[in-house]
């Protein structure tokens, strides 16, 4: 298939990322082609693979980028990130991206058509090949007038910074951006004569002094710093033609699921305001804005791919303030820590209660007995009655529990600010209304939009959805999802047989109504028990068979 023209191409290594014993692709080049790809920017990444199809094709593929892939007998790379230590431990000297072949690469071709060609300082240090390629695609840039972007990304563990800076130093003029990390820049400003910053002030100059040295377009230097309670501050500063601007003042604060990276998702978005709003004044200022909020945004999530739409960052973007004498810092929701986290929760869940009804003090009742049975996650939906009071009042008699509530039945998207003010961390819904998942996401409230069939499904993927609702599951089967990688949900249907062949085939968690809560929620009170025992003790034996399941694993 034929690359689309005007595109970003990427060149670079990806591999395949451990982190809290999950897997996920990742690499610097690669991040940014999907980063891009998901805000609807035509973007390419071209690098080297083993033969066959991976994980690493079809996440890229997923977000929409054009593949362009040499493919090899030597395996994929692969780093372990060890979060509480900030550590990162690779294996990729064996890498079919390490032993590439440069003559297999045709640059005039691969960049034909090309406006932006994004790298990293990380490739010229992986071997004679990377470096011969990676100069190579430099110089075809260069001779067609495609703007190069280029993350220095220094990894100690590849090579010493003398080295690497010795590689790109003679290369400066070509670049249009070049960004590096507060380190570099100080270990740059070092080498180059200067005396070493030790203050954020002092690196404030040096970059200063380094753009007006190499007069490169735009050099950049990303920041972010620990605040209270596991919060982040993430601001970024850009020396330029037209002089130096900082986001300090209207800096993005959030908790990151991950605190390393994030920087990958900052040139995406860098690049993506350049590519928007030319080559003025100010295009550097909301690049920059822009790339704050990407990387936090993918920082909120875990695994290195970001999955923000355009939608969502929009919805993100109308949030900024900047009138003079206020506080403008942008502040992420990240009430226990955020949609990811609701979203790891749920499968440790398993089953979703759903509650529906018109006997709101009998549906209260309900959900805080299946709380104590053991059920950990209840959807009130908005068709009951008083149903944000019953979301409230569970929120309140649970508040010290790691039971999450959560809405269904959400039609209309103007709801969302009340169900989050109940105190919701999920919505679901039986399709998917306009606007619905970047709204609820903006609002720090996990998005689960309804599908009937797979043209849906890729719909609401596409519009960054993290989990989709199979509904009604009768119109689905496991052997249609054996293929699938997002998460999903089927509900309508499911009951005390079914729960466990869906989850036996892949469902992150499964929703059930009368099967689990019963089906007396619209009779009167007669008292605060189940009307029919039968019903409780089904109840109770699901949620036995699920701990039994837990304690298996």
């Amino acid at each position: 298939m034929q690359a689309p023209p005007g595109r970003v191409v990427c060149f670079g290594e990806a591999m395949l990322r451990t982190s809290a014993g999950l897997v996920s692709p990742g690499g610097s080049e690669y991040n940014v082609a999907c980063a891009l790809s998901r805000l609807g920017v035509n973007a390419s990444w071209v690098s080297a693979l083993p033969e066959g199809p991976s994980l690493i094709d079809q996440v890229a593929l997923d977000s929409g980028v054009h593949v362009d892939v040499r493919r090899s007998e030597y395996a994929v790379g692969s780093y372990s990130v060890n979060q509480e230590r900030g550590t990162v431990e690779y294996d990729r000297e064996s890498s079919a991206f390490a032993h590439l072949v440069p003559a297999d690469f045709d640059w005039r071709s691969v960049l034909t058509g090309a406006r932006w060609l994004v790298m990293s300082g990380i490739t010229p240090l992986l071997g004679e090949g990377p470096r011969s390629a990676w100069g190579a695609a430099l110089t075809f840039a260069e001779l067609d007038g495609t703007l190069i972007a280029l993350d220095l990304n220094h990894r100690p563990a590849l090579g010493s910074i003398e080295e690497l800076w010795g590689i790109v130093r003679p290369r400066m003029r070509m670049f249009h951006v070049l960004v590096l990390s507060p380190e570099s820049l100080a270990s740059i400003a070092e080498i180059e004569g200067m005396e070493r910053p030790t203050s954020y002030e002092e690196n404030i100059e040096a970059l200063s002094e380094l753009r007006h040295r190499f007069l490169i377009p735009h050099l950049c230097c990303t920041f972010k710093r620990p605040e209270a309670k596991g919060r982040q501050k993430r601001w970024s500063v850009v020396a330029h033609a037209f002089g130096m601007d900082t986001t300090e003042n209207d800096a993005v604060i959030h908790s990151p699921i991950e605190n390393l990276g994030g920087g990958d998702a900052w040139l995406a978005g860098f690049i993506d305001a350049l590519s928007e709003h030319g080559q003025g004044p100010v295009s550097p200022l909301i690049g920059a804005l822009r790339g704050d909020l990407l990387a936090a945004l993918c920082q909120n999530t875990t695994g290195d791919v970001s999955t923000v739409t355009r939608e969502e960052l929009d919805e993100f973007e109308s949030k900024r303030e900047f009138a003079s004498g206020k506080q403008r810092y942008l502040e992420i929701s990240g009430a226990k820590g955020g949609i990811e986290s609701t979203l790891n929760r749920l499968r440790n869940a398993g089953v979703i209660a759903i509650l529906r009804g018109h006997n709101p003090e009998r549906m209260q009742e309900r959900g805080l007995s299946l709380a104590r049975m053991g059920c950990s996650a209840i959807e009130v939906t908005l068709d009951s009655t008083h149903a944000l009071e019953i979301v409230r009042g569970l929120r309140k008699h649970l508040g010290e529990t790691d039971v999450m509530i959560g809405v269904g039945t959400l039609l209309d998207v103007d709801m969302i600010d009340q169900c989050v003010d109940a105190g919701a961390e999920f919505a679901l819904s039986p399709g998917n209304p306009d606007g619905m998942i970047a709204k609820c996401h903006a609002a720090g409230l996990l998005a689960v939009p309804g599908v009937a069939n797979s043209g849906e499904l890729d719909d609401a993927l596409a519009e960054g959805a993290r989990i989709v609702k199979l509904f009604p599951s009768t119109d689905w089967s496991p052997e249609e999802l054996a293929t699938v990688s997002s998460a999903w949900m089927p509900v309508g249907g499911v009951n005390d047989q079914s729960v466990w062949r869906w989850l036996d085939a892949g469902a992150w968690c499964v929703g059930m109504g009368t099967h689990l809560c019963g089906s007396d929620l619209d009779e009167g009170a007669r008292y605060a028990g189940w009307d029919d025992v039968n019903e409780e003790y089904r109840a109770r034996g699901i949620f036995m068979e699920l701990q039994r399941r837990r304690n298996d694993a």
